[in-house]
């Protein structure tokens, strides 16, 4: 079929995803999807363009938990970015939701906590 098959280098093999996150850097707010993932990062679509080196909070919101993660830009392309990740800064329940709030006020609030 002529199609070569590439030996996965990674420490970590990444799976396929399609979550939605959001990430901040450069003290601005983003949102995105991870399209693969492994213990030891992801690869994220989105429209920002971080630089390699750049360092970011990342908010994965999950059915009733949510992780709020350190990393690392290591590469980006027209697409979007992959990240390592650094440190596990928080793993908590969702807060609920008052009337009139978004998800995105709550990742908003989220980072703003010491972490």
């Amino acid at each position: 079929n002529g199609q070569v098959k590439l030996k996965e280098l990674r420490k970590n093999p990444r799976k396929r995803s399609k979550k939605p996150t959001y990430f901040s850097f450069k003290k601005e707010y983003y949102q995105g999807e991870i399209t693969n993932i492994s213990p030891s990062g992801a690869f994220i679509e989105s429209e920002a363009r971080p630089s390699d080196g750049d360092e970011l909070k990342l908010f994965v919101p999950g059915a009733k938990k949510y992780a709020l993660l350190k990393g690392e830009i290591i590469h980006f392309n027209i697409s979007g970015f992959g990240v390592k990740f650094k440190r596990i800064l928080k793993v908590d329940k969702l807060p609920k939701t008052k009337k009139g709030h978004t998800q995105s006020t709550v990742w908003q609030w989220i980072f703003q906590e010491k972490t």
